[in-house]
């Protein structure tokens, strides 16, 4: 049995289309785990009133919301119980198209080194999302940030984000996929452990990925499992709150997985810590969270 993990919050009629596209899809044995996040719309009340009679839905209203991590957590947790061999993680705006789990799932049980797995994204204007990227490292991370993303240090860009991959085969690597959509492997579990709950938002893939960078377990991108993403629909990536968590999260990735060291440190949280700063010159929403921004970005060093 697959489990797919379906994160809800405040998205319900995307989360019931999300369903809805496993269901006309998909033909081997799974179960749909909607963890509502406490969600602080009647969420949770439309889900119940759609899925409550479903016995290929597991409806979970969680206490608190803690988070991407947090509350994929819960899903996975009550999915391995009921005897999954793998758990998609599925963002509720994404569309499954024919035979696309099924694809995944035939391919995991056939190649037990894969602990990280990602379909072939398409995005709404038909274009295919460059998922894979390799783990990140201090410099591959340097210059995906301003202004040093306008360079192409080395060829950095081309071996950092695979873009020679044509989509045409799988590609095995170590490294991370979108976290849209991405299944992770019961083995990888009992090797990694769960998510990191200490990151709330962002970068959770790649947290994933270097759990497993000493293990043998590897990452696979699979094209002929495809799937829609619409988009991100709950959350707006220029706001304070969507900063905060981007900034802190990468700061926490590199310092606690990649291991950067002190110097390497102060030089990424001055590109992260400068814009958040000028930001909160003029916008009352940064003012507001720079205090606990600037707390929990220099307890890093510790």
């Amino acid at each position: 049995m697959i489990g797919i993990v379906i994160l809800n919050y405040k998205t319900w009629e995307e989360t019931i289309e999300c369903v809805e596209s496993i269901r006309k899809s998909t033909k081997c044995r799974y179960k749909i785990y909607i963890v509502d996040n406490k969600s602080p719309d009647d969420s949770y009340i439309q889900l119940y009133s759609k899925f409550q009679d479903s016995d290929d839905v597991v409806l979970i209203n969680s206490n608190e919301n803690g988070g991407y991590s947090a509350g994929n957590n819960i899903g996975i947790k009550q999915a391995l119980l009921d005897g999954a061999e793998a758990v998609i993680l599925s963002n509720s705006d994404i569309i499954y198209f024919e035979n696309s789990i099924d694809f995944m799932y035939e391919y995991l049980k056939s190649n037990k080194n894969i602990g990280i797995l990602g379909p072939k994204v398409i995005l709404e204007n038909n274009t295919i999302q460059n998922s894979p990227r390799k783990n990140y490292t201090f410099k591959n991370y340097l210059f995906s940030k301003k202004p040093f993303i306008f360079l192409d240090f080395q060829g950095i860009k081309r071996k950092t984000y695979f873009t020679d991959y044509d989509y045409d085969r799988e590609l095995v690597f170590k490294g991370l996929v979108s976290g849209c959509c991405m299944v992770l492997t019961k083995e990888y579990f009992e090797l990694c452990g769960f998510l990191d709950e200490n990151v709330f938002l962002y970068f959770e893939e790649a947290i994933v990925s270097n759990k497993a960078i000493n293990t043998e377990l590897k990452t696979c991108v699979l094209p002929q499992a495809n799937v829609l993403h619409k988009g991100s629909v709950s959350i707006g990536k220029q706001s304070a709150f969507s900063r905060f968590h981007r900034y802190y999260s990468s700061l926490y990735m590199l310092r606690k997985y990649v291991g950067i060291n002190k110097l390497q440190f102060t030089f990424i949280l001055f590109l992260n810590y400068i814009p958040f700063v000028i930001n909160s010159f003029y916008k009352k929403e940064y003012r507001r969270m720079l205090k606990k921004f600037t707390k929990q970005c220099f307890s890093l060093y510790r």
